[in-house]
């Protein structure tokens, strides 16, 4: 069972959807968009006394059934052998008694997709999202015909949950994702996420590079605002303020609330950084906010979710594993809006990159053997 005052952060996060508009995932516009799917989602477990779907295996056997019935999931498996893997992760949305749903830039998924009664029906995925856009301008590298799809349009990863429940689930989902290809297969797997959705993509990562038989696969994880569980110093979270670097101005700070991350030590995080690549794209807005209120946490003591960052620096490539990007815009914004402020395109660039390079060194090592 969660903590008591995690139902205080999911009733804020509820005030905070109603506080602010944001331009999501659902009404955006681009340039480039990809392809527009459609999917029906599924749900870990069904009912109060319902048992595990059948389609997730004993994977979640050990997640608690308060949050297997809030987790919604889509595939979409390829025609050929699953060389890539892309997992994409949209962010908390309430719990089982204060039901939520919100779109996600990461996803493409519209927040009609969770249904008040009954099961979930087929919803559309936004052609201007990071999947859609990665699947259609990165296909050189992750052709359709052999890259499997996996949304975790709702993880039930609660930032005020145990770590025992936190735990469960990043390895539930770990052990998830890499069920859908083999290790002597699969050349790239790529993560994304949205605020606790890329804490939980973050994570998998670190599970990944920490099993020996994927070592030779390439890792990315494109985090749009990643918050850690600063108070449990989840992924190398502390609890010291780094300042966003681009605020200057009071006005923003009232308005908005104060800009500021959590330290996170990432480089100690990740000790086997081969064939890793992780960008954090980070504002520091605190998560909750409610314009004229000010307030973050409706619990004396409890932690304020805010963004995590390494310094207060822009960074290309730490150790050749890290890069990270400071912004000004809400975190409403950097993790539901495919177009401002402009996430996806930074995140797709990155990626981008990364894949051709990585790739390129990768296939010059197997010449080389």
């Amino acid at each position: 069972m969660r903590a008591s005052w995690g139902l205080s952060i999911a009733l804020l996060c509820t005030l905070q959807m109603s506080a602010s508009h944001v331009a999501d995932a659902a009404t955006c516009t681009c340039k480039n968009p990809g392809k527009t799917r459609v999917v029906t989602p599924k749900r870990v477990r069904s009912g109060l006394k319902g048992a595990d779907d059948p389609a997730f295996g004993t994977y979640f056997d050990s997640v608690p059934s308060d949050e297997k019935r809030s987790m919604y999931v889509s595939d979409i498996s390829p025609s050929g052998t699953v060389e890539n893997i892309v997992a994409t992760f949209g962010g908390q949305q309430g719990i089982d008694l204060v039901p939520g749903a919100a779109a996600s830039a990461a996803t493409g998924q519209v927040a009609s997709y969770k249904p008040k009664l009954g099961n979930p029906k087929p919803t559309p995925l936004s052609a201007c999202a990071f999947f859609a856009r990665l699947m259609h301008e990165g296909k050189r590298f992750l052709p359709a015909k052999s890259t499997h799809a996996t949304f975790v349009f709702d993880a039930a990863f609660y930032y005020a949950d145990s770590k025992e429940t936190r735990t469960s689930i990043v390895k539930a989902f770990t052990d998830y994702v890499l069920s859908k290809g083999s290790p002597k297969a699969v050349r790239n797997i790529v993560l994304a996420g949205g605020s606790r959705g890329a804490a939980l993509a973050y994570l998998i990562a670190k599970e990944i590079r920490d099993r020996r038989e994927w070592d030779h696969v390439n890792v990315f994880a494109s985090l749009f605002e990643g918050v850690l569980n600063e108070e449990a110093g989840e992924g190398g979270s502390s609890k010291i303020e780094i300042d966003n670097p681009l605020v200057a101005d009071d006005s923003v700070t009232k308005l908005h609330g104060r800009y500021y991350a959590w330290k996170t030590d990432v480089n100690a995080f990740f000790p086997n950084k081969a064939r890793l690549n992780v960008f954090q794209i980070v504002a520091g807005q605190p998560v909750g906010f409610i314009p004229g209120a000010g307030l973050t946490s409706l619990v004396p003591g409890a932690g304020i979710p805010h963004g995590f960052a390494y310094n207060d620096k822009k960074i290309d490539g730490l150790n050749g594993f890290y890069w990270q990007h400071w912004i000004v815009a809400s975190h409403l914004e950097i993790c539901r809006s495919c177009e401002e402020p402009p996430t996806v395109d930074l995140q797709l660039e990155w990626v981008l990159k990364r894949l051709a390079a990585t790739n390129a060194s990768t296939a010059d090592a197997s010449e080389k053997r």
